[in-house]
C-alpha cells in the first residue's frame, strides 16, 4: 500500500514538471494497482472495476488497464467463515438449517455463497460476510484513496465525488440488511409491471435466518444466462430472453430509481420456466426525480444524435450550468461522430480510439460547471454493462438497435418532448 501512495507522489511530479512518457508510466503505475488489488483483494478490487467503466474521467491507458481486474476469487475455509455464522445467528445456528453445505459455490471480494436446507425444508442459499473483512476494506479505502489522486491532476471531474460514490456503494454492499431490503423492493416494483412480473424472479428473502452479515435467499437452480443464450443463439429464445433482460434493468433506472448496478452474466439466471434470475443486490442505487429525468431525456438525445438536447439533458440532471450548454454541445458532436458512434463490440475493438479521446478531453477541459451529482456513476456504471452485455448476447447488434425496442415504452415523454 506504502507503494502505491510513494509511487502516486512521484507520478504528480513527473506530470507537474512534464518528465519523460506519461503514458508510460500511467500504464506502468495502473499495472501496479492492479497487482496490488489482486492481491489484496477487498475493496481495491472494486473499486478498480468502477473505475475502469469510466474512460470518459479516466486516461484511457489507465482505464484499459484496470478492465483486467476480476471479483472472482478462490473461497475461504468453512471453518474461518463459520464464525460469522456464530457471531450472527448464535452459537445455536446449526438447528436452523436442516442441512449445510461447508463447500462455497460462489465467492467474490467482500464473501462467499454456501448452499443451505432451512428446518422447514426450504432449499436456500446463504450468503455469508468475510470476519473482519470491513476492517480491511476500511483500510483498502485510504489506501484507494491515496492511489486515485494520482490521477485527480488530469482528469475532468473531481476524484474525490466519484471515490465518495464509490466508496458508499461499497460500504452498502457489506450490510446484507439492505441488499436484502433492495432485492425485496426491486421485486415489488418489477411485479407491478404484468408482462416484467412473468418474465422476471427475484429469489425470496428469507429473514429468520438473515442478518447484518448473513443473507439467507432462495436457491434457483438454472443455467447460465450467457450459456442458455449462446446455446439457443439467434433463436426466438434466445431473442426473447436479451429483450427482457434489458427492459428489466430500464425499467428500474428509468422508471423506479433505484436499480441493480452489476448486471453481468454472473449475476443471472434462466430458470426452469425460462425467467430470467436476478441475483446480487449488494451494488445498488437510488437516484433522485432530477437526475432520472435527466438521465432519460439524455438517452434519448444520443440515440437521437441531438447535441443540443444532449447538452440540456446534462443541465436538467444538474451536471452543468446554463452558461457551458455550448461547450457541451460541442462535446456531444465529438461524441456523435459516425465513425466513433453507436458501434458492434467487433467495430468498436478495431479502431484507434486516442484521436478521439484527445478530441473529447480538448473539448471537455472547455467545461466549467461539470458536477457529477450522487448516482450518475452507478448509473453509468450499470447502463454500460448492460450495453456491453446486450451486445455480447446478440453480437452484430450496435446499441441504439438493443434500446430501440424499449424506447417507445419508457422514453415517451421524451418524444413527446422533442417533437
Amino acid at each position: 500500500m506504502v507503494e502505491l501512495f510513494g509511487h502516486a507522489v512521484i507520478l504528480y511530479l513527473r506530470y507537474r514538471w512534464k518528465i519523460g512518457d506519461l503514458d508510460n508510466a500511467f500504464r506502468k503505475y495502473a499495472e501496479m494497482y492492479v497487482k496490488i488489488a489482486s492481491r489484496e483483494k477487498g475493496a481495491l478490487i472494486k473499486l478498480g472495476q468502477l473505475a475502469s467503466l469510466r474512460v470518459d474521467i479516466f486516461p484511457d491507458i489507465v482505464s484499459e488497464t484496470l478492465a483486467h481486474l476480476q471479483d472472482r476469487v478462490e473461497p475461504r475455509p468453512f471453518s474461518e467463515v463459520s464464525d460469522q455464522l456464530k457471531h450472527e445467528l448464535g452459537f445455536g445456528w446449526r438447528k436452523l438449517f436442516g442441512s449445510f453445505d461447508k463447500d462455497a459455490i460462489a465467492a467474490a471480494s467482500l464473501g462467499q455463497v454456501h448452499r443451505a436446507t432451512l428446518i422447514s425444508g426450504e432449499e436456500v442459499a446463504v450468503k455469508i460476510l468475510y470476519p473482519g473483512i470491513e476492517k480491511t476494506v476500511w483500510l483498502d479505502l485510504a489506501c484507494a484513496r491515496c492511489a486515485l489522486w494520482a490521477f485527480n491532476f488530469v482528469t475532468i471531474s473531481d476524484l474525490r465525488l466519484v471515490f465518495l460514490e464509490i466508496k458508499t456503494s461499497i460500504l452498502r454492499e457489506m450490510n446484507y440488511e439492505i441488499e436484502a431490503d433492495v432485492a425485496e423492493e426491486i421485486a415489488g416494483n418489477l411485479s407491478r409491471d404484468e408482462k416484467l412480473a412473468k418474465k422476471i424472479k427475484v429469489p425470496k428473502i428469507y429473514r429468520e435466518t438473515s442478518r447484518t452479515r448473513i443473507l439467507t435467499m432462495e436457491f434457483i437452480s438454472g443455467a447460465p444466462l450467457r450459456e442458455f443464450v449462446t446455446s439457443s443463439q439467434g433463436s426466438k429464445e434466445s431473442k426473447s430472453t436479451v429483450f427482457w433482460m434489458v427492459r428489466a434493468f430500464l425499467h428500474q433506472m428509468f422508471v423506479d430509481g433505484l436499480f441493480h448496478c452489476d448486471p453481468h452474466p454472473g449475476n443471472l439466471l434462466i430458470d426452469s420456466e425460462q425467467r430470467i434470475v436476478l441475483l446480487d443486490f449488494g451494488m445498488n442505487k437510488r437516484i433522485s426525480d432530477r437526475l432520472r429525468e435527466g438521465l432519460r431525456m439524455n438517452v434519448w438525445a444520443t440515440m437521437r444524435r441531438d447535441s443540443r438536447a444532449y447538452a440540456k439533458s446534462l443541465e436538467k440532471a444538474g451536471m452543468i450550468g446554463s452558461k457551458d450548454l455550448q461547450a457541451v454541445q460541442k462535446v456531444a458532436e465529438v461524441m456523435f461522430d459516425p465513425e466513433y458512434f453507436n458501434l458492434t463490440p467487433k467495430e468498436f475493438a478495431g479502431l484507434d480510439f486516442s484521436r478521439y479521446l484527445r478530441r473529447m478531453r480538448f473539448e471537455l477541459r472547455k467545461v466549467n460547471s461539470f458536477v457529477l451529482p450522487d448516482g450518475v456513476v452507478m448509473w453509468f456504471r450499470s447502463f454500460s454493462l448492460l450495453l456491453t452485455l446486450g451486445a455480447e448476447l446478440a453480437p452484430g447488434m450496435r446499441p441504439v438497435e438493443i434500446l430501440a425496442p424499449h424506447m417507445a415504452h419508457y422514453l415517451a415523454e421524451e418524444a413527446n418532448r422533442v417533437t
